[in-house]
């Protein structure tokens, strides 16, 4: 999803949950804890730009944790961290027939939500923010071209950036303290330590929340 056309969206909730925000119960104010887990999937460079040929794997399982503050019926502050799963890329090539790259990234992010109610049960929201994202690279090659046989050789380094997030999603609530979520979030693309190799990640998620 382009960033620009998400952030004019959440925008667009904020404005609204400003101007209707009586039209329902009120959140309820106070913290709050969560947890969600969905579809994740990896943004980084096209196969051919690594390698000539092979297999992408860039999707999968994603969890998180998130907790804040309700403020009032519009605004909350939250954090979560995240885990995106695992990126794997494989080349069979002739002259390197086992080649993989391996990619796992999790990270930390805060964000503020506006909240718009639409009626007692049920909420949307927006949330904007920033998250520190922790990538690990792995590399391995299990033949080196005018080596032994079966010779092995990998490499693995770890990178810590720092990426925009945008997300949107919606609530229904069960009860005063428990809630259904449903939410998308992108995490813009930042560029492993010392490479030019940008990374970017998304999640669409379920999960509860609990208000306390």
């Amino acid at each position: 999803m382009n960033s620009r056309i998400l952030t004019i969206s959440i925008g667009a909730c904020l404005l609204a949950a400003s101007t209707y925000a009586n039209a329902a119960t009120p959140e309820k104010e106070g913290w709050y804890l969560g947890a969600g887990i969905g579809y994740s999937h990896y943004k980084v460079p096209k196969p051919e730009e690594i390698y000539e040929d092979g297999e992408l794997k860039n999707s999968g399982t994603g969890v998180k944790l998130y907790g804040g503050y309700q403020f009032n019926n519009i605004w909350a502050v939250e954090f979560e961290y995240v885990e995106f799963g695992t990126s794997t890329y494989k080349t069979h090539a002739s002259a390197y027939p086992s080649n993989e790259i391996r990619i796992t990234s999790s990270g930390i992010g805060i964000s503020g939500v506006g909240n718009l109610p639409l009626s007692n049960e049920f909420s949307v929201f927006g949330k904007l923010g920033a998250l520190t994202r922790f990538s690990r690279v792995h590399g391995q090659k299990d033949y080196v071209e005018g080596g032994p046989e079966n010779q092995i050789t990998s490499q693995t380094y770890k990178s810590t950036s720092i990426a925009p997030m945008l997300g949107l999603g919606a609530e229904y609530h069960l009860t005063q303290n428990v809630s259904l979520r449903a939410e998308y979030e992108y995490f813009g693309k930042s560029k492993l330590k010392d490479t030019d190799f940008k990374l970017g990640n998304e999640l669409l998620s379920i999960g509860v929340r609990y208000n306390f």
